[in-house]
């Protein structure tokens, strides 16, 4: 039976687990303006972290598997070992779908929060706005009273 298969599915992997593991440190590293930014930061870099680590453990379980496969190990050892293996894939998949929901929802709050930042700017542009019409209307009456 030939091992490349395995192989190159594993280093596949531990390669993309890899480059998610650095990328989820470095989005780690930042740091937002509020309390409940970083706290929902931290937990989804948390949950990223958790995510690649995993990607990276099964990169090496399916062609140690595979490996351990040749050996003809007993029946219920090998199903208990890719069982494993697929509970951690399921895992990884409600880690992912966690994330998804929590960004979407981190995306949401922070949608609002621009929103409402607008409204308040919006409504000082128009009161200054008003102001200066009211300014210069009433500087405009008291300069030509003759006419």
């Amino acid at each position: 039976m030939s091992r490349i298969p395995a192989l190159v599915a594993g280093v596949l992997l531990v390669l993309t687990g890899a480059a998610l593991l650095l990328h989820a440190w470095g989005l780690s590293s930042e740091n937002p303006g509020n309390s409940k930014a970083i706290s929902a930061q931290q937990k989804r870099a948390r949950r990223r972290i958790q995510i690649a680590a995993l990607i990276i453990l099964e990169g090496l379980l399916i062609p140690a598997g595979d490996l351990w496969m040749e050996q003809r190990p007993a029946a219920v050892l090998m199903a208990a070992f890719w069982i494993g293996v697929l509970l951690i894939a399921l895992w990884i998949g409600l880690l992912a779908v966690a994330d998804f929901f929590s960004s979407r929802a981190m995306l949401h709050f922070s949608l609002e929060q621009l929103k409402e930042q607008q409204r308040v700017l919006q409504q000082q542009v128009d009161a200054h706005r008003s102001r200066k019409t009211t300014t210069s209307s009433t500087a405009g009456d008291d300069a030509d009273p003759g006419t």
